[in-house]
């Protein structure tokens, strides 16, 4: 029984519990504690109603269903668009609200407002009508319920130097519109290539516009802003603006005329601006051409196909202009500009005519003839030029030779040969030759230097092919005057001489050869020097062996002097000498009439004059005896010497 209670007692606090959840739930779904901002929509047994707060609302429970939901909540720029979904109805709510939706409306879009400036617009299509249209700024736009709208686009402000091509899509109208504006395209305007700047000249510029639909072409100059109509472009040939040509007083320049085919030629001083269908015909603008004694100008008439050489003095310089210029006519071209060719005494030129006949003219008076000094070449002639050879062998024939130097000149050569031992040798040397016959030269040969270098190369080696190398080193000189004089005719009938012709180097190909030939001739030249230097010395020890003969000889010849001198001297002492003592013993005759006795008193006078002598130096006189064995007197009146 206790155990039936607790059971019953479980199932009643169960049961009890039950009810309060089912009271709780029904509380729940039939109470609603609303919000300002709270509704509820209430889907009855037949019908659908929203409930909006702020309250305490209590729902009956014989209902479908129950729902809370906030109200929208619109900012200034907030907009919503709502559509019914009983009646498929769109609308749009503009904040700033609180909006509570409508039993069946359905949000759906929430946005802000196009906030648009005054450079700013949209384009607005109604979706209903397929109408579009242009909302400028500045203003703040809401779109309405069945608008669509594009990005915000910005417009173009156009400057002053600006303009913009604008087509209307729908009539296929094209305008430009010019600046200073602010445009703001029309949903069926297209911009064609932007915004755009004007072109803008300066006084000698230019532009050419092609009308695209007429096919016409103006011309607009400077100073001026060019603005191009919308069917306009810039020729396309010109890539933009041109600067007019601006001709000096020496210049011209040829123009012609595309639509009629007529060329015409404007002379400076002049600014030339292009035409319509005109252009430039060759390099431009060109300089006249100076016409003096020195210059002339060779002109063709494309008219007439006629050559003319126009020349100081000719008849074809009545076109010349003021100061000697030179401008030629709409049909004429001018073919070149000639110098004056003057020729030197030994020079000579070949002038060919139209139909290939030759002319020679010379600066030699004595060859001349007719035919003048300094001339212009002539319409249909041309000078002949001759082709010759060039390099030491003779490899690449393309020398241009037009004038012709009748000197005697050099000219280098280089070739190999073989001697008979076969060692193979480089020749190295060169050629005196000359001209002397122009007429046959050209008439002959077409290459006189290659001529003449390949059948010297025949000679040299027919000749060194018989000679071994030792011959050939001792020898090689005679070898070449040989080669020279060998076959004097081939020269002669090519109307040239060759002077001589000298070996000046020569080397052995093989490079073992070479040595040994480098080495012999080491060996040679030392021989030779050694040689030279014996000469040296012997030639020294002559010369100084020839000087000590000299000088002795001029030493005898000294002595020879010297001693004639002394005997000279000795003889006119002696003379002074004996005319003393003559005039002592005639002076002393009177006084002392013996003639012995004057002697021995001349005797004494010179012992006197030898003691004299004697003490008046550091020296010693020692007498003998016999010196000294002197008598002397004290008579007072036979005192001869004089003294006391």
């Amino acid at each position: 029984m206790e155990d039936l209670a607790k059971v019953y007692a479980a199932a009643s606090y169960a049961l009890m519990l039950l009810l309060v959840l089912i009271v709780a739930r029904c509380a729940y779904r039939c109470a609603f504690a609303l919000d300002k901002d709270d509704q509820i929509i209430v889907q009855r047994l037949t019908t659908t109603e929203v409930i909006n707060g702020p309250g305490l609302v209590f729902i009956s429970p014989l209902v479908k269903s129950a729902e809370r939901r906030k109200a929208e909540l619109l900012k200034p720029l907030d907009f919503l668009l709502i559509k019914d979904r009983m009646t498929g109805k769109l609308s749009v709510v503009r904040g700033p609200a609180l909006h509570f939706l409508a039993p069946f409306a359905e949000v759906l879009k929430r946005s802000e407002a196009y906030s648009l400036t005054a450079q700013e617009y949209l384009i607005v299509k109604d979706t209903q009508s397929g109408e579009k249209r242009v909302q400028k700024g500045p203003c703040v736009f809401v779109p309405g319920a069945y608008d669509e709208t594009s990005a915000k686009l910005t417009a173009l402000s156009l400057e002053s130097s600006h303009y913009a091509k604008v087509r209307d899509k729908t009539t296929g109208a094209r305008w430009t519109v010019k600046g200073p504006t602010l445009l703001v395209p029309e949903p069926a305007w297209e911009l064609l290539g932007g915004l755009q700047s004007a072109i803008s000249l300066k006084r000698t510029e230019y532009v050419r516009l092609l009308d695209e639909v007429s096919g016409k072409i103006r011309v607009e100059r400077g100073e001026q802003m060019v603005f191009p109509e919308a069917t306009e472009s810039i020729l396309e040939e010109d890539g933009g603006k041109r600067v007019a040509i601006n001709l000096k007083v020496f210049q011209y320049v040829k123009l012609i005329d595309n639509a009629t085919g007529v060329i015409r030629v404007v002379r400076g001083e002049a600014t030339v601006f292009l035409g319509p269908t005109e252009s430039v015909v060759g390099k431009g603008k060109v300089d006249a051409v100076a016409i003096d004694t020195e210059t002339a100008v060779l002109v063709r008439s494309k008219r007439s196909g006629e050559l003319i050489l126009v020349a100081k003095g000719s008849s074809g310089a009545a076109e010349l202009a003021k100061g000697g210029l030179f401008f030629p006519k709409a049909e004429e071209e001018i073919v070149e500009v000639q110098k004056l060719v003057k020729l030197a005494d030994y020079e000579c030129m070949v002038i060919a005519n139209a139909s290939g006949e030759l002319s020679f003219y010379y600066g030699d008076d004595k060859k001349r003839g007719s035919r003048p000094r300094a001339f212009f070449t002539p319409p249909h002639h041309s000078v002949y030029s001759l082709t010759w050879s060039r390099g030491r062998r003779r490899e690449k024939r393309d020398l241009q030779i037009e004038r012709l130097d009748l000197r005697p000149q050099f000219m280098s050569f280089e070739f190999n040969t073989r001697t008979s031992d076969n060692v193979e040798l480089v020749l190295e040397g060169t050629f005196f030759w000359q001209i002397v016959d122009v007429e046959r030269m050209v008439a002959m040969t077409g290459d006189t230097t290659g001529d003449i270098s390949q059948h010297a190369r025949s000679k040299f080696i027919q000749r060194i092919s018989r000679v071994t190398l030792k011959e050939f080193m001792d020898n090689f000189n005679t070898l070449a005057t040989e080669a020279q004089e060998a076959d004097d005719d081939f020269y002669d009938v090519r109307g040239v001489k060759i002077h001589s012709l000298e070996v000046t180097a020569y080397r052995c190909q093989d490079a073992s050869t070479a040595r040994i030939l480098e080495a012999i001739i080491q060996e040679t030249t030392n021989r030779m020097n050694r040689l030279s230097q014996q000469e040296s010395e012997n030639e020294i020890k002559m010369f100084a062996l020839t000087g000590d003969i000299e000088q002795e000889t001029r030493r005898a010849d000294l002595l020879k002097v010297l001693q004639s001198h002394k005997l000279m001297e000795a003889r006119n002492e002696g003379e002074a000498e004996a005319e003393r003592v003559k005039a002592f013993l005639d002076s002393t005759a009177t006084a002392v009439p013996a003639l012995d006795a004057r002697v021995g008193l001349w005797n004494v006078l010179r012992k006197q004059d030898a003691l004299q002598a004697v003490s008046s130096g550091p020296a010693r006189l020692y007498f003998t005896p016999s010196d000294v064995n002197l008598s002397i007197e004290t008579k007072e009146s036979d005192n001869v010497f004089g003294g006391p």
